[in-house]
């Protein structure tokens, strides 16, 4: 895990802290959390390039599938994934 710093201007240090006033929460809280939800498609693009398989393929393959495959596939989705350690 990396920690990263961020060097931000008057204006730009101005508009966090009213923009966490808004949001009823302090100026770190709301900025990590919007840094958090930005890098979270990030991050979504980035295991989408890595996958083996491209959605698409994916999705035809599901489509494709017999109603039994389907349902397990939708079985393994609806399944809560165990904390990792």
């Amino acid at each position: 895990m990396a920690t990263y710093t961020v060097t931000t201007n008057a204006d730009e240090d101005a508009a966090i802290e009213w923009m966490a006033e808004q949001a009823g929460t302090d100026a770190i809280t709301f900025f990590d959390d919007q840094v958090h939800g930005m890098l979270n498609g990030w991050v979504t693009v980035y295991r989408t390039d890595q996958a083996p398989s491209t959605p698409t393929d994916v999705a035809n393959a599901y489509a494709a599938a017999p109603l039994a495959d389907q349902q397990q596939v939708v079985d393994i989705l609806n399944t809560p994934l165990k904390a990792q350690p």
